[in-house]
């Protein structure tokens, strides 16, 4: 079933009511359309843009040490953000039960820090998801209306000088990010009723339209561009603060690379799209961006002449990154792809080694930071 044909519609709204509980409330009361209100949170240190790292859904399986640790490198880098998952799945893992205590533990170690939290709102559990790909935790929820209310419980709970955006999605223009295929305007929907129901929290809050990540449209995935024409075609981008870039292009560094072309200089980029539909002020967020050592994975230790060229060009190329999205006016956050190696999902991308030893581009992506900030 196509997620365009499950909007908030006014039937839904008792339903709603009941999933939300207090929260709802604010939500039912409030109109169609989300808070207008210009949204900034300062970065003084950052000039205006924002640096994080990005973690996914590692932090839940890390012990308390690993977990200090990890949260360590954003300050030891000069980044002051982090972007991690949200999984719905681990919070209500059955209707009406509900487990925070992971994302509690996240957010006290984030705050410990000084550090502010891009939430990625995504992966339901089993019993929420579209019936047809249930058993998968990249299945669109079957009833957008529990989504939002789990958001809105989520936006009522963490404070927004520590929780201060949330991702709603992650790359949910490929096929295997948004089982069954793309569905711009099913996600739209989803888009909408999640911020709703976070702005009758949060009035203020900052919504990302999901990580649109490089892809051609194929029949299975679409196009990040193709994507969001059809979002904002459709007017749901009003319901955004910003919209999430995946720019992956190693080894072409992002300099040349057509991945960070396509965000404002080559035809039909992103920023066209946002100015042929009147959000030319709408910000682009980098949420993932990085390159792998692939060596890593035979070579732990980049003990081998191979690995550690490897690791140099992983280096260069996350100074580069830095000149390249600080140096695009529509750009306004970066976030490294990733913080440590994960190994069990065979991608390393690593600022660290599995073994936790610290790579070349540690040092580069801190000295370019610094190197911004004049």
């Amino acid at each position: 079933m196509s997620l365009s044909a499950r909007r908030l519609a006014p039937w839904l709204v008792a339903a709603f009511i009941i999933v939300i509980g207090s929260v709802a409330m604010a939500v039912s009361a409030l109109p169609d359309k989300p808070h207008q209100q210009s949204v900034h949170i300062e970065q003084s240190t950052d000039n205006g843009f924002v640096f994080g790292v990005d973690y996914a859904d590692q932090l839940p399986e890390e012990s308390e040490t690993g977990i200090a640790r990890s949260l360590d490198d954003p300050g030891a880098v000069g980044a002051s953000w982090i972007r991690v998952d949200l999984a719905w799945y681990r919070i209500e893992p059955n209707p009406g039960t509900w487990d925070w205590s992971s994302f509690d533990r996240e957010v006290d170690y984030a705050k410990a820090r000084g550090l502010r939290i891009l939430a990625i709102l995504d992966q339901p559990p089993a019993w929420a998801r579209a019936r047809a790909c249930a058993k998968q935790v990249w299945c669109p929820p079957q009833d957008d209306t529990r989504f939002a209310a789990f958001a809105a419980r989520a936006a009522q709970r963490y404070p927004a000088d520590v929780v201060a955006a949330w991702e709603v999605w992650n790359e949910e223009n490929l096929g295997s990010y948004w089982l069954g295929g793309p569905d711009p305007e099913g996600y739209g929907a989803l888009l909408k009723a999640t911020s709703i129901a976070v702005r009758a929290v949060q009035p203020k809050a900052q919504l990302l339209v999901g990580g649109l990540a490089v892809a051609g449209s194929d029949g299975t995935n679409l196009s990040a561009q193709d994507f969001l024409i059809d979002v904002a075609r459709s007017n749901f981008l009003r319901y955004a603060t910003a919209v999430a870039y995946h720019p992956y292009s190693f080894p072409t560094v992002p300099a040349s690379a057509k991945a960070f072309g396509d965000i404002s200089t080559r035809p039909g980029s992103l920023a066209s799209i946002l100015d042929r539909y009147q959000q030319s002020s709408m910000p682009i967020w980098l949420t993932e961006a990085g390159a792998p050592v692939s060596d890593a994975a035979n070579d732990p230790g980049a003990a081998e002449s191979a690995t550690k060229d490897q690791e140099r060009l992983q280096a260069a190329y996350a100074a580069d990154l830095v000149t390249a999205a600080t140096g695009n006016p529509h750009v306004k956050a970066l976030f490294w792809f990733s913080d440590i190696d994960l190994p069990d999902q065979r991608l390393y991308f690593g600022l660290r080694r599995a073994d936790g030893s610290s790579r070349p581009a540690l040092t580069a992506f801190k000295n370019a930071i610094a190197a911004y900030r004049g």
